[in-house]
């Protein structure tokens, strides 16, 4: 497992930034050079090419709703025309997408060739949202013990098909597989650890399910990308979220689960189209201090895409993921003011998930009329003892990192922060 391997040789104590990656290896940065001085890393990114290639790498051909035109003819065109790619980006971003559309066909074949996966229920999710860096992941975890639910693993959501079995599903091949994906990532960006925890054998945000219609935030991950995410902000979910649910039921057909327990913070964004898939839901929305969340996603975003674009710009990104990310909140919580049922949510502060986050969970279980398990609450406490903070070491940045300021950040956010009584950490 990856995460132990880094884990011993990693400082608790060191800090590390966004700056502590991109610094490659000589061999790669000729590689680059040589890419850029015969011009390879101009990538076509042609629709069309890429889709003969999915069908020619797994021999199918039905890609099932067309709608996932839309948002690849989107992302090819700002990886063609804004990216930047290096030599290395480029070729990332290809196979990327290739790989993204076979995941798609082998879905798609899936479920013709098992039509009763869709008899499956999916009943009353947990569904974890909030600003990036709020919490989200810390409370997914907690929930993940609760022996009810099922999360998705990380492993499962880069290779979803075929479905895990309860004889496979700590064994398959593809989670060596992931391993080995997640150590040549920290190869490239060392700080990715302290700042985002990797486990092929882990949960793992659902929004990764979206990328196979071609609607997600995940897209954004190898660059800077504004006009894929202006798009993708007034886009139609309808379909992404239908074949999100249809994964779920894949899965679920073969290790059955009472509950779901899924989490990711660009919910934010569709939360209307997410409850329309899952009117039940039971939705935990974390809450913390926006100047904290809105520098901490851009040092991840950054982290990620220095590596691989020649166009990586810290204020640009600053100045994008902020309008992604207020406008995510701006439609939350218009959702909140116009929703029939005023308790739709639980409102879950950080502070208080990091005061006590057994009682936090507690308090969750019980705005839905639900109760934590003592085995729940002993796998929680246990898990909460014996894995301390910064395990990878810790995670330094700042607004001004990023061309923001806390102040500015807190009177762009003025209405949410008084609204849910945020706690100001900045």
């Amino acid at each position: 497992m990856i995460s132990g391997k880094v884990g011993l040789i990693m400082n608790h104590e060191k800090e590390w930034t966004w700056r502590d990656t991109g610094n490659m290896e000589t061999a790669l940065r000729a590689f680059n050079a040589f890419g850029a001085l015969f011009g390879l890393d101009r990538g076509s990114f042609k629709p069309e090419q890429l889709i003969t290639a999915a069908q020619a790498k797994c021999g199918f051909d039905d890609f099932g709703d067309g709608r996932f035109r839309e948002g690849l003819d989107v992302i090819c065109d700002s990886y063609r025309g804004e990216a930047r790619f290096n030599l290395l980006g480029r070729i990332t971003a290809q196979r990327y997408l290739v790989d993204l559309l076979v995941n798609r066909l082998r879905i798609i074949d899936w479920a013709k060739r098992h039509p009763d996966v869709g008899e499956q229920k999916v009943r009353r999710p947990w569904i974890v949202i909030g600003l990036p860096r709020s919490g989200t992941t810390l409370a997914s975890t907690l929930i993940d013990l609760d022996t009810r639910t099922r999360s998705p693993l990380s492993w499962e959501v880069d290779a979803p098909i075929p479905p895990a079995t309860l004889a496979t599903r700590y064994s398959d091949p593809r989670i060596a597989q992931s391993a080995r994906v997640i150590e040549q990532t920290v190869r490239i960006m060392p700080s990715f650890p302290a700042i985002h925890h990797l486990d092929s054998r882990a949960p793992h945000e659902c929004i990764m399910l979206l990328r196979y219609d071609f609607r997600s935030l995940a897209l954004q991950a190898l660059a800077l990308c504004p006009s894929y995410g202006k798009w993708y902000v007034g886009c139609d979910m309808g379909s992404a979220f239908a074949l999100h649910k249809t994964i779920l039921q894949i899965w679920q057909s073969e290790i059955a689960t009472r509950y779901w327990n899924l989490k990711a913070p660009n919910h934010l964004h569709h939360i209307d189209d997410l409850m329309a898939a899952y009117p039940d839901a039971r939705v935990i929305w974390m809450h913390r201090d926006p100047a904290i969340c809105v520098p901490s996603i851009t040092s991840l975003m950054m982290t990620m895409q220095r590596p691989m674009s020649k166009a990586a710009d810290p204020a640009a990104s600053g100045a994008h993921f902020n309008w992604m990310y207020r406008t995510g909140i701006e439609r939350t919580m218009r959702y909140d003011d116009q929703s029939a049922d005023s308790r739709w949510c639980y409102h879950l502060h950080y502070d208080a998930l990091m005061r006590d986050p057994v009682g936090a969970l507690r308090a969750a279980y019980a705005h839905f009329g639900d109760e934590i398990e003592p085995e729940h609450e002993a796998r929680m406490a246990a898990w909460v003892r014996q894995r301390p903070k910064n395990t990878f070491g810790r995670h330094k940045y700042s607004p001004e990192d990023f061309g923001l300021r806390a102040d500015a950040l807190h009177a762009q956010y003025r209405d949410y922060i008084d609204r849910y009584s945020v706690a100001l950490e900045l």
